[in-house]
């Protein structure tokens, strides 16, 4: 599995998905992009790969997401 955060600038959303390797170079020929112009409705986005993932609430503890919990 390749994990990838999506940012969505034009509605300013973050998405993170898993894409299945056999998948991705079956269908996509390898390519991240294709695989996501074709799985996502966006106009201005980028992404990039991720490992690992934070999130830091305003009055509480920053919370570590362990995507293998999940």
């Amino acid at each position: 599995m390749i994990r990838v955060a999506i940012i969505d600038h034009e509605y300013h959303s973050l998405y993170v998905g898993e894409i299945d390797e056999e998948i991705l170079n079956n269908k996509y020929g390898g390519s991240e992009q294709k695989y996501i112009e074709d799985n996502f409705d966006l106009r201005d986005y980028s992404w990039d790969y991720i490992v690992d993932l934070t999130y830091f609430p305003k009055q509480f503890d920053p919370i570590d997401i362990n995507y293998n919990k999940l």
